[in-house]
């Protein structure tokens, strides 16, 4: 008699060019069993009991449980299923235990569990997400709500926040009552051999709807690409870009990271060279590295490091290939090699961030050129002792509650400039930035006690005490973003991370009724 009970699933889609022979790592050792009309059951041979979803799954099979008293403790088993669907027969893997590992990674879909997933829950009924924040830094998180709800809850920036997975209640239980997924589908449900293939087709039916763009719209913008050849294609044009100087894509190396510009002598490629360089720049390291082949295992296995100025030690290092800043073209789509991790990104989220870019208001603060030598404080102490009109704040933080304290900024103007200003590098560099122009603005806008700690900094040509400090009008105020640059580009370009946050926080702070500029600051040798 078939056995009602309901059964946690795991559920893989496989990739439509692979077949049923390839879906499992060749040196597990299993016991295959033909179940007629329902699919083929490997599992992994094992030493301990039956697991208990032998008999809920598979309640009418005859299957030799003695099969299972051999190798490992952890009981795992892969049921391969053939579906007819509408796009014609697929393969569905349905894991137990640890099942999952015995299926070679480069079969399944990716994101078949978080498409499924977004079309199958009840959007106001979410309980969790996954996501990845690619604007200060690419942190991972894990966030939880105490009852159902919907994705504001969360606090969700739809143009930051890269989503991986979620946890939500299924809008019809006849699929389930919770569902979860990245690569696989999770669900408690009333499935077993007898019903899967039907249920199957059902769950390839979710995968394949649009219905999520209705309330999830923005979730395509960004993706963590994961299939190794896609990658590995990638990388190769990746590497034909660095190779030939007349490449169109974009890529060039960057600080991946914040550093103590304080406390930088400069850069260097490899442990044993003594040559110095001003920052990290593709044709510097193209030019160390002449007599080498620079393939990819190169770019893995070479160091970046970054020099002290007050010590004999490198006060950190990385890969080269984590400074490798890429955009790339390829079959139409948009490609993004930023951190290390390979992204893909919505067409039309690209050139919408992009076209604000470009028409993003370029400040007309008469700012000098800062000398290659000097780091951020150096350069700004330098400003304010040619320029009477800039007082710097830069190293001079202020105190807005018990136990935090922010730079207002690193420069001051008598003509209400607030200027932010950071040497290029990484996403997660100038994203720093943004979002200390961002929480400074607030701060100064909303806590009076913050602007008179400010007030206390600064000489009395600079003071706002003449203002009624409960009526600060935001609007005569300009924050500058000013990165310092050696790029002899007229157009200053930054990665794409970084556009998308500089978007946010201009948006943020026009919310407050500053208003908000980018200046280019150029490096260059003096003289």
């Amino acid at each position: 008699m078939a056995d009602s009970r309901v059964n946690k699933l795991s559920i893989y889609l496989i990739k439509r060019h692979i077949l049923i022979g390839d879906v499992l790592k060749k040196k597990i050792q299993v016991y295959k069993k033909d179940i007629p009309t329902c699919g083929i059951l490997f599992i992994a041979e094992s030493k301990i009991n039956p697991p208990s979803w032998i008999r809920s799954f598979f309640p009418d099979a005859e299957i030799d449980y003695e099969k299972f008293k051999i190798l490992n403790s952890y009981p795992s088993a892969v049921f391969l299923v053939k579906v007819d669907t509408e796009d014609g027969e697929r393969i569905f893997a349905i894991t137990f235990g640890g099942g999952w590992q015995m299926i070679e990674k480069e079969a399944i879909e990716e994101n078949f569990g978080f498409r499924t997933t977004l079309n199958l829950v009840n959007p106001k009924a979410l309980k969790s997400i996954n996501k990845k924040n690619m604007a200060l830094v690419q942190k991972n998180s894990r966030e939880n709500i105490g009852k159902e709800g919907v994705f504001s809850d969360f606090g969700i920036d739809v143009d930051q926040d890269l989503v991986q997975s979620l946890v939500g209640r299924v809008k019809d239980r006849m699929f389930g009552n919770m569902a979860t997924g990245r690569d696989s589908l999770h669900l408690t449900t009333d499935v077993n051999m007898n019903n899967a293939k039907e249920r199957l087709v059902d769950y390839y039916k979710a995968y394949k709807s649009e219905e999520y763009k209705n309330n999830f719209s923005w979730i395509d913008k960004i993706k963590e690409i994961n299939n190794k050849s896609l990658i590995l294609r990638l990388n190769e044009k990746l590497i034909a870009g660095i190779k030939e100087d007349n490449i169109v894509e974009k890529i060039w190396l960057s600080i991946p990271e914040v550093v103590d510009w304080s406390d930088v002598a400069g850069f260097k490629y490899g442990s044993k060279r003594e040559t110095l360089y001003p920052d990290l720049y593709l044709e510097d390291f193209k030019g160390v590295f002449a007599e080498e082949n620079i393939d990819l295992d190169f770019l893995k296995r070479a160091n970046a490091y970054c020099v002290s100025s007050s010590k004999e030690t490198n006060l950190c290092s990385w890969k080269v290939y984590k400074c490798i800043y890429a955009e790339i073209e390829d079959d139409s789509n948009k490609y993004i090699l930023n951190g290390g991790k390979w992204y893909l990104i919505d067409r039309d989220f690209f050139e919408a961030v992009s076209d604000d870019y470009s028409n993003f208001p370029v400040s007309d603060l008469a700012l000098p050129d800062c000398p290659r030598e000097y780091n951020e404080l150096q350069y700004n102490r330098w400003v304010s002792d040619q320029n009477s009109e800039f007082v710097c704040l830069d190293n001079s933080p202020v105190i807005y509650d018990v136990h935090s304290s922010i730079e207002f900024c690193d420069l001051y103007s008598k003509d209400k400039k607030i200027v932010h200003i950071k040497r290029y590098g990484s996403a997660a560099v100038l994203n720093n930035l943004f979002g200390q122009g961002v929480t400074s603005g607030r701060l100064f806008l909303s806590d009076q006690n913050f602007r008179k700690r400010i007030d206390a900094k600064l000489p009395a040509s600079h003071r706002i005490e003449s203002i009624p400090l409960k009526k600060i009008k935001s609007s005569d105020y300009e924050i500058v973003f000013g990165i310092i640059s050696s790029s002899n580009k007229d157009l200053l370009e930054i990665p794409f991370f970084s556009k998308v946050a500089l978007r946010s926080a201009k948006k943020m702070l026009e919310v407050f009724g500053y208003n908000v500029s980018l200046k280019k600051i150029i490096s260059k040798e003096r003289g």
